[in-house]
């Protein structure tokens, strides 16, 4: 620290003192205000390990992917639901075109409210599993496994959310990653 810094912070800690009428000069004092608490540390046990945070930002891409795709599959439906209902139509060649028709519309909406979902729930069990929770891994790999189906989604997005949920899953299996969360389950 330079001389700048010590006198500011001997400025900072007579002004509150005066504020609180305490000394805060005193050895006693001073050793109780300034101690960090035990819960306020930031220990390198603390921490999640590099596998995790890594993991964490790649399942984050995937989600930014996954709600990007949504936006862009929901600003594309009307043409989407025309097209579908007239190849429903040349497709039945005639026989179910109504009840074909009729399942077009909530299909393609219900597949992107579920692809929307899939997104969130991406970024809020990453974030869990960055704070040590185990079970949120084992739902992490449930939506890796359900994000497979999505895989051909547009303009590649699909691809990439498969992608970074895949290796951001490699990497929370590994050692340090499976060290951390068992410690941080046992807490």
């Amino acid at each position: 620290m330079s001389s700048q810094d010590l006198s500011c912070h001997d400025l900072v800690r007579t002004t509150l003192g005066h504020i609180r009428g305490i000394d805060l000069n005193s050895t006693a004092m001073s050793q109780w205000a300034f101690r960090p608490k035990a819960n306020m540390t930031n220990s390198r046990e603390d921490q999640a390990p590099q596998t995790i945070r890594i993991a964490f930002w790649l399942f984050l891409l995937g989600a930014v992917a996954e709600i990007t795709l949504c936006g862009l599959s929901l600003a594309s439906a009307p043409a989407v639901i025309a097209a579908a209902r007239s190849h429903a139509a040349s497709i039945t060649r005639g026989v179910g075109t109504k009840e074909a028709v009729q399942f077009v519309e909530p299909s393609i909406l219900a597949g992107i409210f579920f692809g929307g979902l899939i997104g969130v729930a991406l970024a809020v069990l990453s974030s869990l599993m960055l704070r040590g929770l185990r079970w949120a891994r084992t739902a992490l790999l449930v939506l890796t496994v359900i994000s497979f189906s999505e895989i051909t989604g547009s303009y590649g997005l699909g691809a990439v959310a498969f992608i970074a949920s895949v290796i951001a899953m490699i990497l929370a299996f590994r050692p340090p990653s499976k060290a951390f969360l068992r410690s941080r389950s046992k807490k």
